[in-house]
């Protein structure tokens, strides 16, 4: 078998089937994609491939279990996002986070956060501790509840609150050293 220009369901056969060469296959596929889903929830490449590789290793013990009806990237995903989480979980006890229930918004902005291309604020995101960051990206970006960030870092809604709001005013902070301190009111 030609792994190069193997189809994804006849590399996935395969590789249900221990096949090595169609294992290395599959991951050098769907590396980049790994990585590029994990950057947003850790602090450093090491990281994020560390998070790929354990990634992988369940995909490879529990690809038997994977239905074709849902799509094999989406089943990837899940697993590395899940993946991602564990990881934040076991390194949460070292990012110091407090339970404060009832946190007020921050009021600034900075105004060069609306010149920033997307990419430009994710790299911003990407100098926050892992837990502030996995807040911060699923509240701000992807619009997830409080609920369930709490679920999924397994931690009190106000934890999660909490976070939220320190890993905004170190958003402002990190905003505020790009701008040289120019920050201007806007209305909440």
């Amino acid at each position: 078998m030609s792994t190069a220009t193997t189809t994804l369901p006849v590399l996935l056969t395969a590789c249900q089937q221990d096949c090595p060469k169609a294992q290395r296959e599959l991951y050098r596929r769907f590396h980049q994609y790994g990585i590029t889903v994990t950057r947003s929830y850790t602090k450093c490449g090491d990281q994020a491939q560390e998070v790929v590789n354990d990634a992988f290793m369940k995909v490879f013990r529990h690809l038997h279990g994977f239905e074709a009806t849902v799509g094999f990237q989406a089943w990837l995903r899940r697993i590395l996002v899940n993946c991602a989480i564990d990881h934040i979980r076991r390194g949460k006890k070292h990012n110091g986070t407090a339970c404060l229930e009832n946190i007020a918004e921050p009021s600034t902005r900075s105004c060069i956060e609306q010149r920033m291309n997307l990419e430009q604020i994710l790299d911003l995101i990407e100098e926050l501790p892992p837990t502030y960051r996995f807040v911060y990206r699923h509240f701000v970006v992807e619009g997830w509840k409080h609920t369930e960030i709490a679920a999924a870092l397994d931690i009190t809604v106000g934890t999660s609150k909490s976070n939220l709001a320190k890993a905004r005013r170190k958003m402002a902070q990190l905003l505020q050293r790009l701008d040289r301190g120019y920050v201007c009111n806007y209305a909440a």
